[in-house]
């Protein structure tokens, strides 16, 4: 069993590895290989044979579309606080990205995150976090490569990505869409997915905010493990 994962905006391999650690033993039987991306440079992820992909929030979107564009490249998909794409409010949404994006301009600039990291985890997004998961997150946040960071952003931010929604209907591939249970804008939008994807299923992880991998990685890995199962 083929699995691919990608991270959000701004993450790293490591994300993934609590949950992994959970999710290798309870697919011991299954022979699982998988591989993590670590920062996408394609609108879609080019695979040599059919994998099941499993992104969070960026890397979700990222994985979607790669379903869309061509089902037969995947067997499934776990969509972890991921937004399938931007149906009203456009120019808005436009504005706020651009204001994110100079302000990674900005500190590419000054060689320091500090700013940014604080305002960004800042956001009402993430007020529904364990307070003491995204202390420890802004911390590692610190070592990060904002160049970097900028270049996701601008090129994977919501508004430069397609809107998926109108083409839901006609995924047939096995989809698990996932959100914390604090997590009320994305619970509702997993909840909503499950009712236009031909063969999906919502989960809410308990005790959890928007960052699923980090906050419930246990969890998370055996919604996983049952979903693949």
């Amino acid at each position: 069993m083929k699995l691919v994962f990608l991270h959000g905006f701004s993450g790293q391999p490591s994300d993934w590895d609590a949950c992994l650690d959970t999710l290798t033993p309870l697919l011991s039987e299954q022979a699982m290989d998988y591989v993590i991306f670590q920062t996408p440079i394609l609108d879609f992820v080019p695979l040599e044979q059919p994998h099941i992909l499993i992104g969070y929030s960026m890397g979700a979107r990222i994985a979607l579309q790669t379903a869309c564009a061509d089902a037969t490249a995947c067997k499934g998909l776990v969509f972890i606080g991921g937004n399938p794409g931007l149906e009203t409010d456009v120019p808005a949404r436009i504005d706020w990205e651009e204001n994110w994006l100079q302000q990674l301009e900005a500190e590419v600039t000054n060689a320091s995150a500090e700013t940014f990291i604080n305002a960004w985890y800042g956001q009402p997004l993430f007020a529904n976090s364990d307070p003491a998961i995204l202390q420890a997150l802004k911390q590692e946040k610190r070592a990060g490569d904002i160049a970097q960071w900028r270049e996701q952003f601008a090129r994977f931010a919501l508004s430069k990505q397609p809107n998926l929604w109108p083409k839901l209907g006609d995924l047939s591939i096995p989809v698990l869409a996932i959100a914390g249970s604090r997590d009320s804008k994305y619970v509702e939008i997993m909840s909503r997915m499950a009712t236009l994807l031909p063969r999906a299923e919502a989960r809410f992880i308990p005790d959890c905010g928007h960052m699923v991998p980090r906050e419930q990685p246990h969890a998370l890995a055996k919604a996983i493990a049952n979903f693949l199962k």
